[in-house]
């Protein structure tokens, strides 16, 4: 769209410029090479903002390298964000059922575009089995992810 918009002003100007030139000079003869002389500024114009669109895509290997890296550090923070979301379900849950977490262990691996949750953990200081396991349940329904509780 910036190119387009850059043509149109660069049409815009040459054609207001090559108008004026011809204004400017004097004599009939000469205003047939004014005309042309204008049109090839005003096809140069147009130009202009297609070359500088294309030579933006010199630089497209920096973009791919940015977007490598990239690449390789989502899946971790992905992983991090998963963490971060079922602790905080955890700790919502545990709230409501007033149960006070000591820690919280998650087993989260990356591998090829997936993440792989392979146990969670949550070590809880409640002695009442009953308790704890209507609240595994529960949390394991809310994160939609089995998870363990423990005492200590």
């Amino acid at each position: 769209m910036e190119t387009v918009r850059s043509s149109v002003i660069c049409i815009f100007a040459a054609g207001l410029l090559g108008s004026l030139a011809m204004i400017l000079i004097p004599g009939r003869k000469n205003n047939l090479i004014m005309k042309a002389v204008a049109g090839i500024f005003v096809v140069m114009s147009m130009l202009e903002p297609i070359k500088n669109a294309f030579s933006g895509i010199e630089n497209f290997s920096v973009v791919e390298q940015n977007v490598q890296v990239l690449m390789t550090e989502l899946p971790q923070t992905a992983s991090r964000l998963i963490r971060d979301e079922i602790s905080e379900i955890i700790s919502a849950e545990a709230k409501e059922h007033g149960i006070e977490i000591l820690s919280v262990e998650a087993e989260i691996s990356e591998e090829e575009n997936c993440i792989i949750i392979h146990k969670i953990t949550v070590i809880a200081n409640e002695n009442d089995s009953e308790k704890l396991k209507e609240f595994e349940r529960s949390v394991s329904r809310t994160a939609g992810v089995e998870i363990t509780a423990e005492t200590k």
